[in-house]
């Protein structure tokens, strides 16, 4: 077979790819003769699927482009509240459906707010969320989205950099601070406040001595 692999038990060979390996040679039972056939685990392009596969692949596209969310399905799925979906829908950032007073959230708007949460957690300003969203809502060269989204990614991260050099230099002048403090407590000795109940318990402790005499 084309591509297969034959294994002859009796002294045959094993053969893939016209390579040939001797098999050890078994003088007793049956003969058994294996061919398997050595597939490579591919996916399948549409266009090679056949008639009934194609049918199936687009049903469960059109059923998950289809798909609504409410409020709380959303606010559940992504750990957000149902306060911060409404405010993104005031940033004109989500656009629900509205089924008399219940919002109704899109597959469309699921994706939005995917993009939403990632730049919130990288700390991306809601303007620049804003204007991503814009570009893919638009349509057109990809190009020039990827462009856009780049920058704004690298402009974060020289802006996240300097926040995490000023972050380690507050750090560190804490922790001069911690250690100035600790040294000014042990020189000055006990505080007024520490001295007072010394006195109250030394005064109560001679009381006590003296009732004993």
């Amino acid at each position: 077979l084309k591509g297969g692999l034959k294994v002859n038990i009796l002294g045959g060979s094993v053969r893939h790819s016209a390579k040939s390996v001797r098999a050890p040679i078994i003088k007793s039972g049956p003969y058994v003769d294996v061919r398997v056939n050595l597939g490579y685990c591919s996916v399948m392009s549409n266009s090679t699927l056949p008639p009934d596969a194609k049918s199936s692949v687009a049903k469960s596209v059109s059923a998950a482009e289809t798909r609504t969310y409410s409020i709380s399905e959303l606010a559940r799925e992504f750990g957000v509240t149902a306060r911060a979906l409404r405010f993104y829908e005031d940033k004109d950032l989500l656009h629900p459906a509205r089924d008399g007073m219940t919002r109704v959230y899109s597959h469309r708007d699921r994706a939005r707010l995917t993009l939403i949460i990632r730049g919130k957690r990288v700390g991306l300003p809601l303007a620049d969320i804003r204007d991503i969203l814009d570009l893919y809502s638009i349509g057109g060269d990809k190009r020039i989205q990827l462009r856009a989204t780049l920058e704004k990614f690298r402009n974060q991260i020289v802006e996240l950099e300097k926040q995490r050099s000023d972050i380690d230099t507050a750090l560190e002048e804490l922790t001069k601070g911690i250690a100035w403090a600790e040294e000014q407590l042990k020189s000055t000795g006990p505080g007024e406040e520490t001295s007072e109940k010394l006195r109250a318990y030394d005064a109560v402790a001679r009381s006590r001595m003296e009732d004993q005499d």
